[in-house]
C-alpha cells in the first residue's frame, strides 16, 4: 500500500487532493542517473567482448555456439589468459569428469593416413599438412623399417639428393 502525503499549499489556497508519496509535486519526473557498472568502467575491451560471447554461448547451448565462442577465445584472449580459464574450468569439475574433458580437448591429430583416392603421394602429402609432428616422425620410422633393404638404400640415398640440393 502506497503511502499518501497532504499536497502542500501555498498562503490562502487550499488544495483538497492527496498526492502519491512517489509523485514528484511539480508533475514532472527527473530521470535519475543510472551508474556504470565496474566491468563498463575498467575491463579491456577485449574482455568484455568475450564476457558477452559467452553469455551467448550460454544462453544458446548449441555446439556451433560454444565453437564459436572458441574461436574467439584465441582471437581475444591471450595464450595465458586462455589457460587460466581453462584451469579453472577443469577445477571447478569432479576429476573424472575433468580428466575426461581435459582428454577431449586435446587435439589427436590426423589418425591414421586413409586409403589414397588418386595415389600414393598425393594422399600422402594431404594427410601430413594434418597431422602432428608426434605422429609425422612415429609413421616414418615405422615405414622406414618396414621398407626391404633395397628400398631403405633407396630411401636414403634420396634423402641425402635432397639435403645436398636444399643445402640443410
Amino acid at each position: 500500500m502506497r503511502k499518501m502525503i497532504e499536497a502542500p499549499t501555498a498562503p490562502g489556497r487550499a488544495i483538497g487532493a492527496k498526492l502519491d508519496a512517489k509523485q514528484d509535486v511539480t508533475g514532472t519526473r527527473q530521470k535519475q542517473k543510472k551508474s556504470k557498472s565496474a566491468m563498463s568502467l575498467f575491463a579491456k575491451r577485449n574482455h568484455k567482448k568475450i564476457a558477452r560471447a559467452f553469455g551467448f554461448a550460454l544462453t544458446l547451448g548449441s555446439n556451433a555456439a560454444w565453437f564459436k565462442f572458441g574461436f574467439l577465445l584465441q582471437v581475444r584472449l591471450t595464450s595465458r589468459e586462455r589457460a587460466a580459464l581453462a584451469f579453472m574450468a577443469l577445477k571447478s569439475l569432479e576429476r573424472g569428469e575433468a580428466i575426461n574433458v581435459a582428454l577431449a580437448a586435446i587435439p589427436d591429430g590426423a589418425g591414421p593416413p586413409i586409403p589414397p583416392l588418386l595415389n600414393f603421394q598425393d594422399e600422402a602429402v594431404f594427410w601430413s599438412d594434418f597431422a602432428e609432428p608426434e605422429e609425422l616422425q612415429d609413421y616414418a620410422a615405422v615405414c622406414f623399417f618396414s621398407m626391404s633393404v633395397r628400398a631403405k638404400s633407396d630411401f636414403i640415398q634420396d634423402l641425402m639428393n635432397w639435403v645436398e640440393a636444399n643445402g640443410v
